[in-house]
């Protein structure tokens, strides 16, 4: 009996050493080509193993929070301004990590930046238009826009 004893110990101790750490898990938001919002604080959330030291680098800003109890946790970027150069958001847990591409801070595109040539937005169809840097009246602002007429 007291072999069997040591068996089940051993077979326990064993699984914990091998047993998988919980995975870094970002909010639905956070994806490659994500657009934040810009002029504000940043809230950037996820979860992963309780305890665990999560680091956030974008924009060169680098943060850093502690995941809770449940493994949830937060922070926040300082407010950046907008910007269409596609960045890249870095987040590291441990000797987990997540590299999310395209991430931009939004853009909004008032309708007097507009040249004056260009359709009314409520008549172009439903779907996303890129409008070309040169018919911006400011040409260094945004590449693209997304025009739709409301339903």
């Amino acid at each position: 009996m007291n072999m069997f004893i040591q068996l089940q110990r051993f077979a326990a101790c064993t699984w914990c050493l091998v047993a998988p750490a919980i995975a870094l898990e970002l909010g639905t938001p956070f994806t490659d080509h994500a657009i934040l919002q810009r002029d504000m604080p940043v809230p950037v959330w996820g979860w992963t193993e309780p305890g665990t030291e999560v680091t956030v680098s974008f924009a060169e800003q680098t943060v850093t929070a502690t995941a809770d109890a449940k493994g949830k946790w937060i922070l926040r970027l300082a407010p950046l301004a907008a910007s269409a150069e596609p960045r890249t958001l870095k987040i590291v847990a441990d000797d987990q990590s997540r590299e999310l591409k395209d991430v931009r801070l939004l853009v909004s595109v008032p309708s007097k930046t507009l040249a004056p040539s260009l359709p009314d937005p409520s008549s172009l169809p439903h779907h996303a238009r890129t409008i070309p840097v040169d018919q911006w009246t400011d040409g260094s602002a945004v590449i693209e826009a997304v025009l739709a007429s409301p339903e």
